[in-house]
């Protein structure tokens, strides 16, 4: 009984670190999106500065 016990807690560890690695991904994805964005915005308004 008590293997069984310590099996299902290993199985709860494994879900919640995958949990966890799907946040992060989520946000690293998130902060990318918006480096890109500022990115964006910086090279748009460097280059209608240069235009003129």
């Amino acid at each position: 009984m008590k293997k069984n016990k310590k099996h299902k807690n290993l199985h709860t560890k494994k879900k919640r670190l995958i949990f966890v690695s799907m946040e992060q991904q989520t946000n690293i994805s998130f902060s990318l999106q918006q480096s890109s964005n500022s990115l964006v915005a910086w090279w748009w308004t460097t280059s209608l500065r240069w235009r003129e």
